[in-house]
């Protein structure tokens, strides 16, 4: 149990609907239905949970197993097993690190590339759909406050990692 707040009881009823508001959509974008919705889009057919390891290699360029685990939050045993789908299905290539021959690369090849091109281009312009009655100074304004917190969750969570060291 969370105990007592530290915010003034102003702001409390904004930060209870933002939290209401970031769990509903937390929520509904990993449905199971709309994660199949938009990867049939795309002409695609890759899990929830391996589209999450392919984006996360993808933004990262080339990358180690550990590397991805830890940036996802997950078991490297998990992402070990969403790899090898991706590799099976011929979307990720993995090279010997030469740094450490012990550890392997991984890095998309010209085929995950356009998967996840295709995904994230089913991803826009479902969302440019969905918004379409929206004006653009209320998009960009949505655009820069979300941009904002994550950039605060994202130093959040580095300090935490800071303090684990």
């Amino acid at each position: 149990m969370v105990g007592p707040t530290n915010y003034d009881e102003a702001v409390g009823p904004s930060v209870d609907r933002l939290e209401h508001a970031l769990v509903t959509l937390l929520r509904l974008g990993n449905l199971p239905r709309t994660h199949d919705r938009l990867v049939r889009r795309a002409g695609a057919r890759i899990e929830r949970g391996a589209y999450i390891v392919l984006a996360a290699i993808g933004d990262s360029g080339t990358t180690r197993l550990s590397a991805t685990a830890k940036q996802l939050g997950i078991d490297v045993s998990t992402a070990s097993r969403h790899v090898s789908r991706l590799c099976e299905l011929g979307l990720l290539e993995r090279t010997v690190d030469a740094a450490d021959h012990r550890a392997a690369k991984l890095a998309l090849n010209d085929a995950g590339r356009r998967a996840l091109d295709e995904i994230r281009a089913a991803r826009h312009e479902a969302l440019a759909e969905l918004l379409a009655e929206w004006s653009q100074s209320d998009l960009d304004r949505l655009a820069r406050y979300l941009e904002r917190l994550n950039s605060d969750l994202i130093d959040r969570v580095d300090a935490e990692q800071g303090d684990e060291r």
